[in-house]
This record gives structure tokens, sequence and C-alpha cells, in this order.
């Protein structure tokens, strides 16, 4: 029995990240509470369409779309936010989920991979939301709020 307090019934939700792991995690979930529609987002196509095909295959009914793209890109963000919008109206929740990290000693540490880990883990999540924020906004109300959740 589904618990109305944690119902995603009819939300259409955006999870960067998607294909796999704690994203992949998240969009199964996200099916099970009712959402109406997942788009999974990540870098490697292949694996960003298998995930949204099995996932459309679950009773919970909930369509799981693919949408892949590489979110460390200005350009990516902007074309990934026009194809959203020309599917959907609205989104309900995007979850920034895509994140990246460096092996390596802090006494080694190279700017290089600084500049890899801040961008997308903090550069990405702020204009991806900044270029999503029209549809974020087309459907919230006071008492129905669309959501951003960062990882």
């Amino acid at each position: 029995m589904q618990n109305d307090l944690f119902s995603m019934r009819g939300k259409i939700c955006v999870i960067t990240g998607g294909s796999r792991g704690l994203g992949k995690a998240m969009a199964r979930a996200f099916l099970h509470a009712g959402a109406k529609t997942i788009y999974v987002t990540a870098r490697k196509s292949e694996e960003c369409e298998q995930t949204a095909e099995e996932l459309s295959k679950l009773e919970e009914g909930g369509e799981c779309v693919a949408l892949p793209g590489d979110m460390s890109s200005g350009e990516e963000i902007v074309r990934f936010a026009k194809s959203l919008a020309e599917r959907e109206s609205h989104i309900d929740i995007l979850v920034n989920n895509a994140g990246t990290g460096w092996n390596g000693s802090v006494e080694e540490f190279p700017e290089i991979g600084w500049d890899k880990v801040m961008d997308l883990n903090v550069k990405t999540p702020f204009f991806l939301t900044q270029q999503l924020l029209p549809l974020l906004k087309a459907n919230a109300t006071p008492e129905d709020r669309a959501a951003v959740i960062n990882i």
C-alpha cells in the first residue's frame, strides 16, 4: 500500500546520472511511488536507453525516458533543457545526481582534477537548475511545489 506522504503520483521527474547506481535506484523508487514520467540522463547513451527500457517495464506503470547528454557541458545543458521543453510543459522534480570524483592524494591533487570535480558537482547543478526553472515553475503552486534535490 502506497503511503500518500511519499506519493509521487502523476509527477514528472528528471534525474541526472540516472542510468545506474543511486540515480537508477531513485528512478525506480519514484516510479514505485507513482511518478508518471521519469527522464534519466547520462553521458553513455546505451546505458541510459537500457535503464529507461528496464524501468518502463516495471509493474508500477510509469514511463522512464532516456535523454542522454553530458551535463558537464554548458551547450549540452542548454540542448537538454530545450529537448525536455519540447516534450513536457512542466516538470515537478529535478534530481541533480550526476557527479564525479578524482582519485589522488591531497599532496598530488592536480588543478585539472579540481576543475573536473567542481564543474560537474557544483557548477552543473546550478546551471541545469537555471535552465530548467521555467519548467519547474510552470505547474508549481504554493500547495504543490516543484522541487530540486541536489545530491
